[in-house]
């Protein structure tokens, strides 16, 4: 990602947008995460680290630290107006994408691709396949697991909450073992329909 130009600034809780990409609906940070978040600021005090972006709209938006402005908001519930310090970045849209894949990086090659799948399923909201791989700073072929991925989820046949156990490895082999499965099916009805047998 080229260099970006950041600032330190205060902004009021409640004029903190969250991160635009990142589904809470269907990624809801842990209780477990925010209760942990909450403690470690109860003990040692917020260190400023959210990286937010001022939007098209001219709003603040976290770019990174999602589960760090959910405790906040939870430990400041009764002050909005509570000041909290950001690192305010000038970027783009694309630039948030591939802020939020390289921070997130060292988890595909780990475990939980989730991060990997959700980042491909939102950069292909916004941009071309042939750009995503150069603005998430993976390599193609990751991209295309995670399409794969993304396919076999919305045929019911894995889970997101199954991403969380695998590397980017192990579900490059859950995806093509999916995938023979689904087609070695597909052709047992085909066979059944067109002649009759198995």
């Amino acid at each position: 990602m080229e260099q970006v130009k950041q600032d330190h600034r205060t902004v009021a809780l409640k004029d903190i947008r969250n991160c635009p990409i990142k589904d809470l609906a269907r990624f809801p940070i842990s209780p477990e995460k925010i209760k942990t978040l909450i403690e470690s600021m109860e003990a040692t005090g917020y260190w400023g680290n959210i990286l937010a972006r001022d939007n098209e709209e001219g709003k603040v938006e976290v770019v990174h630290g999602q589960a760090r402005l959910e405790a906040l908001r939870q430990l400041h519930k009764s002050e909005p107006d509570f000041g909290v310090e950001l690192i305010v970045a000038e970027m783009t849209v694309g630039q948030m994408h591939s802020a939020r894949s390289r921070l997130n990086n060292e988890v595909f090659n780990t475990v939980g691709v989730r991060h990997l799948v959700h980042d491909v399923e939102a950069a292909q909201k916004h941009f071309s396949g042939e750009n995503i791989p150069q603005l998430l700073g993976v390599p193609p072929s990751h991209v295309v697991i995670a399409v794969d991925a993304l396919s076999l989820i919305e045929a019911g046949a894995l889970t997101w909450e199954s991403l969380d156990e695998l590397n980017v490895v192990h579900l490059a082999e859950v995806v093509g073992r999916l995938k023979r499965e689904q087609l070695e099916r597909a052709t047992r009805e085909i066979r059944k329909t067109d002649w009759g047998t198995e």
